[in-house]
């Protein structure tokens, strides 16, 4: 009888194993795809309300896979995020300015898990960030966030990690004056694809404003984005008008809701304020 070799016998789950991986066997972070889909966007946040008008309970920023791993190797992402505060609380008050960028540095184990630590901020606080990538959803699911020591300091608790899509094409919608008045906006937008250095990324494009003398054929002149939440100025290098507006989008980057805009110019017709809504087409 012909004897199998003790090699041929661990090629064979081996290559059963690799069938299964390829076929979506495995979503963990441990293959260099799925690794790879962690660059972007992202925003976490603990579920639970801040306990106090500084306690800062989300961040915003960039997450990159600097070395992609694969099979059970880890992966080896880095990141820079900010403080931001929610709508019941005051950039100001918070124990971080959210100015202040926060490197962050960390690994992916061999059951797909990521965990992410902080450079110390805010008089020796460490950010620490734990969840399981899911692609589908662009979530880290189980994901926990916590700040040891320092004054940002608080308990590691649940979380909610999610991966915001680029805002990219054409939007269309309204701006809504505090004076009641319309105005048809059709924007297009491309994000920039890579952050700078203090994990934000920006947007290019122009943009047509219906029936308004003060703007014409405007260019995005300043911009950031940062998980959820986006500011751009649009200006008009004929009349000298701008627009500048601040507001958040959804995860799949489908609605942009501006919570403010104001729009100043050389005359007092070109002056107004107000709120908008653009959706992506």
């Amino acid at each position: 009888m012909r004897s199998i070799s003790s090699a041929a016998i661990v090629a064979v789950p081996a290559l059963f194993l690799s069938l299964l991986t390829g076929c979506g066997g495995s979503a963990g972070l441990g293959t260099g795809s799925t690794s790879a889909a962690v660059t972007g966007n992202w925003r976490l946040a603990a579920q639970a309300q801040p306990a106090s008008q500084s306690q800062v309970a989300a961040f915003t920023g960039s997450l990159q896979v600097i070395q992609a791993g694969g099979g059970a190797l880890p992966s080896t992402v880095q990141g820079v995020v900010h403080a931001v505060a929610l709508p019941s609380q005051q950039a100001s008050t918070l124990c971080v300015s959210p100015t202040v960028a926060i490197p962050l540095t960390g690994s992916t184990a061999a059951d797909g898990t990521l965990t992410l630590t902080s450079s110390k901020f805010a008089n020796g606080g460490v950010l620490t960030v734990r969840g399981s990538y899911d692609a589908a959803s662009r979530t880290l699911k189980a994901a926990q966030i916590g700040v040891a020591g320092g004054s940002c300091g608080f308990a590691v608790q649940p979380a909610i990690a999610a991966q915001y899509q680029p805002i990219q094409g054409t939007y269309t919608g309204t701006f809504t004056s505090t004076g009641g008045s319309n105005l048809g906006v059709s924007a297009q937008l491309t994000q920039t694809s890579a952050p700078d250095p203090n994990g934000n990324y920006s947007l290019q494009g122009s943009a047509t404003f219906a029936a308004n003398p003060c703007l014409g054929s405007t260019v995005v002149t300043s911009s950031t984005v940062s998980g959820g939440t986006v500011s751009f100025q649009y200006t008009d290098s004929t009349t000298g008008a701008a627009v500048s507006a601040s507001g958040t989008y959804d995860p799949n980057a489908g609605t942009l809701t501006i919570g403010s805009y104001t729009l100043t110019g050389n005359t007092q017709a070109c002056s107004d304020t107000g709120t908008g809504v653009l959706q992506h087409q």
